[in-house]
């Protein structure tokens, strides 16, 4: 397997689509902004669509109203610099609402890890 994201929902899809409920979470290490121009398997809009296509949603976008690539909080900082964030670890789920969202602040993470804690309160 390539370790593309598009690539392990295809291998997994007996499992996926076999379950109502499942999360999918962790560093994607990607996001819209380095999306290329041309067809790419990795690229994020091509990930998002086959998570959507499958009935996933972002846990964070769905608590902070926000789209893909206008994230206004990082969840990870390059180089442990606060003026180099990026978001790129999600949380993904089917089958669950979602009834909040926390992700820790840098200041008290970054002594542990150059990404902070993301975390979702999933329900019924």
């Amino acid at each position: 397997m390539s370790g593309y994201i598009v690539d392990a929902l295809e291998a997994f899809e007996n499992v996926i689509s076999s379950n109502t409920r499942v999360v999918i979470a962790g560093d994607f290490n990607n996001g819209p902004r380095w999306d290329l121009s041309g067809f790419h398997r990795n690229n994020f809009r091509l990930i998002q669509s086959e998570l959507m296509k499958r009935g996933f949603s972002s846990a964070y976008h769905s608590a902070f109203s926000e789209e893909p690539g206008s994230e206004k909080l990082g969840t990870h900082f390059h180089q442990r610099n606060p003026q180099k964030s990026f978001h790129i670890d999600y949380i993904y789920s089917k089958g669950f609402r979602v009834a909040g969202v926390q992700l820790e602040e840098f200041t008290n993470w970054k002594e542990f890890s150059d990404h902070v804690r993301l975390a979702a309160e999933l329900t019924d």
